[in-house]
């Protein structure tokens, strides 16, 4: 059962955090990648899954090697959620506001404040920044509701792991 319940938990993907309330720890939230095919502006591309799902992907540094695996997609750049913010190079911010780091830039970039736009490199799976008026594929990100966990299943989990008799 405990195998079983680990595996679970390893499946869990777009877990930003965990934290404890009242006896509770909440995963907050469970999303999903889902590839576009079509080519599109940065903004055209935040409309579409705005309309069709919740927003462009917000993505950390390992989600951006496993979305630019995808052997659907065989443009070099595909768009994410993220934009440059008060035209200035320091100042990225996610299409749906998240807290996401944004430390997996490729080498030298970014590089041009007239290039607003950020997408993912499929070669190297890091950040560029482009004009939002190139045309590339995108990733559109669907969220689920918050999944509430027990905290003292997950204690009495480990009480009885170290409380073994060898």
């Amino acid at each position: 059962m405990i195998e079983e319940l680990e595996l679970l938990v390893g499946q869990l993907r777009g877990v930003d955090h965990l934290y404890r309330n009242e006896g509770y720890s909440h995963c907050v939230p469970f999303f999903e990648h889902i590839f576009v095919k079509e080519i599109m502006t940065w903004q055209n591309a935040q409309k579409f899954c705005r309309e069709h799902h919740d927003d462009l992907s917000t993505v950390n540094k390992v989600e951006a090697l496993q979305l630019s695996s995808n052997p659907e997609n065989k443009n070099a750049y595909f768009w994410i959620g993220l934009h440059m913010i008060f035209n200035n190079l320091e100042n990225w911010s996610w299409s749906r506001g998240e807290d996401q780091k944004t430390d997996y830039w490729d080498i030298q970039e970014p590089n041009n404040a007239v290039e607003k736009c950020g997408c993912v490199s499929r070669h190297t799976a890091k950040l560029h920044n482009a004009m939002c008026i190139h045309y590339f594929p995108f990733y559109c990100m669907e969220v689920f509701k918050p999944i509430l966990v027990r905290s003292r299943f997950n204690i009495n989990i480990q009480k009885n792991l170290y409380n073994k008799k060898i």
